[in-house]
């Protein structure tokens, strides 16, 4: 497979942070460099270091610009500057709705291939209506491919109009249940005997959070012994430690914040629960199936991530009790974890089949514009 001339591919993100997006990047950029492809990826804010370092060890060469939302202007001629600097042959958006920024600067650069690559199915940010449709409509005249990593991913920006899905597909293997990593980890965390409910996410509040402190009150009236780990940082740290407190939950919630080595803390856990109110396709769905956790689900999610039997979708309307007896369903059945991680190994959500589909969707690509 691989070629003789390498092929550029610039990515452009909000940021560097602990995200899907980047989790996207470190999977699915190193078979690609391997293959011939060079691997860019531009980004504004500042760098958590860690995932940066991960994303340098993936093979990409990161690159920062000013900040659009401080700095639009100087961004846009950043942009445009990167472009013609590295000529990419590919160049792809990871900035949901922000997408139509960086998707002007590639067409102004005489970009063929400019790919929309939609991560969620709504967005936190308060806007008219109007505004809304117009921030689509210029993605959808921008974009020569339009991608998304879910179905309602693709439906909330895209509308009617047709679009390739790439889930976000993990190292599979890397994600199995490990009985020493669980003792390990639940005797550093003080959990040796305790329910242990696990949270993957960002700190935001499309992770609805709060909503999560009020089932996990619930599960605490028929199970003092539970406690609430929660994986991931972001902006609302602050807001909902203060959360806790006032619902007399701080000595039973452990904020872990980020870390490298997520696939560790999969095997403390017992049950996972991700009441979003919305996802485009959550890794941490994908990644807790591997290890296989019994999970709910709020079904603000795509429904693809429901894959397993131990997997439930819930209504968010459903009331905190309901929401406890699903858990208690999946909580009393019996299962082999390590014989989950192999169902998993055989979907769309293995980066073995998924880095190969990637690399072709590419290649089709680039044939295709060769032709034009």
């Amino acid at each position: 497979m691989k070629q003789n001339k390498n092929k550029v591919i610039l990515h452009f993100i909000s940021g560097i942070k602990s995200g899907g997006v980047e989790q996207f990047l470190i999977n699915y950029s190193p078979y690609l460099i391997e293959n011939g492809f060079v691997v860019y990826v531009a980004y504004q804010h500042e760098a958590h270091a860690k995932s940066l370092v991960k994303l340098e060890n993936a093979g990409c060469i990161c690159i920062r610009l000013a900040n659009k939302r401080k700095h639009p202007i100087k961004n846009l001629i950043d942009s445009i500057k990167l472009i013609k600097k590295i000529n990419p042959d590919i160049v792809e958006c990871h900035q949901d709705l922000a997408n139509f920024f960086p998707l002007i600067a590639a067409r102004f650069s005489g970009s063929k291939v400019r790919i929309a690559h939609i991560h969620s199915s709504n967005t936190d940010v308060n806007m008219p209506k109007l505004i809304l449709r117009f921030m689509k409509y210029l993605i959808k005249v921008n974009a020569t491919q339009r991608v998304a990593c879910s179905t309602n991913a693709g439906n909330f920006v895209y509308g009617n109009l047709s679009f390739n899905v790439i889930p976000n597909a993990i190292n599979m293997i890397e994600y199995r249940f490990n009985h020493i990593d669980r003792q390990k980890y639940r005797a550093m965390l003080k959990l040796t005997d305790t329910f242990v409910i696990g949270h993957v996410g960002r700190l935001t509040r499309a992770k609805n959070h709060i909503r999560l402190f009020s089932i996990f009150q619930e599960i605490k009236k028929h199970h003092e012994n539970a406690k609430l780990l929660l994986i991931g940082g972001g902006e609302l740290e602050q807001e909902l430690k203060h959360a806790a407190k006032v619902m007399n939950l701080s000595n039973y919630i452990i904020f872990l914040g980020e870390t490298n080595n997520v696939e560790k803390y999969y095997s403390v856990m017992d049950i996972m629960i991700l009441p979003s109110l919305y996802e485009g396709g959550p890794i941490a769905a994908i990644e807790g199936q591997a290890n296989g956790l019994s999970m709910v689900l709020s079904n603000k999610v795509d429904p693809s991530v429901e894959i397993l039997k131990s997997t439930k979708l819930l209504s968010l309307q459903a009331t905190n009790q309901e929401w406890f007896y699903e858990i208690e369903k999946l909580r009393m059945v019996s299962r082999d974890r390590m014989n989950d991680n192999l169902q998993m190994q055989n979907t769309d959500f293995n980066i073995e089949h998924g880095k190969v589909n990637l690399f072709r969707f590419y290649l089709f690509l680039l044939a295709e514009e060769e032709k034009v």
